[in-house]
């Protein structure tokens, strides 16, 4: 009898610990506080299942993502933030002294060299991102890829921060 009471009260904490965590609905309002009071995620709304949070929308630039992520990711209870949305491309006209594909794409390479796990292709002066990299590491790498003055850089990369944050390619 006493063991089964001592069970019963085991039960009965283990189940208090684990409903204490932080609800869905709060993390859902904390994230919308966060989009709302920060004008790079205007464009951007979120769910939240599981502590997982899946950001959708648009962002202006690279910059914008990066804090957006690194912003959600601070909140708490926020288990991991999946990101879904896309970064808004802005054509601009080549210069008359752009590159050729095949220059570019050998400067390009170079920039590469240091990012591993990225693979970039040249096609009209455009250079397309893909692989994975190191969010701290993108800065970098874009940096380095604009001082080579292409016509756009395109953004399929997928990114972490560690095991929490991971960005999916957008549709």
């Amino acid at each position: 009898m006493k063991a089964l009471r001592l069970l019963s009260s085991y039960l009965v904490i283990s189940c208090m610990f684990i409903s204490c965590g932080i609800s869905d609905s709060t993390i859902q309002q904390s994230v919308n506080a966060a989009i709302q009071s920060n004008q790079s995620l205007a464009d951007i709304s979120a769910s939240v299942n599981d502590g997982s949070v899946l950001l959708k929308g648009n962002y202006a630039d690279e910059t914008a993502r990066l804090d957006g992520n690194n912003i959600i990711a601070g909140i708490e209870g926020v288990k991991a933030v999946i990101d879904s949305a896309t970064i808004t491309v802005i054509p601009i006209a080549p210069s008359t002294a752009a590159l050729t594909d095949s220059t570019l794409q050998i400067a390009v390479d170079s920039v590469l060299k240091r990012f591993k796990g990225v693979h970039a292709t040249v096609k009209n002066g455009n250079i397309t991102l893909t692989g994975t990299i190191i969010q701290p590491q993108l800065k970098w790498l874009i940096s380095g890829l604009n001082r080579l003055h292409p016509a756009n850089i395109i953004n399929s990369l997928n990114y972490t921060t560690g095991a929490a944050i991971v960005r999916k390619r957008g549709k």
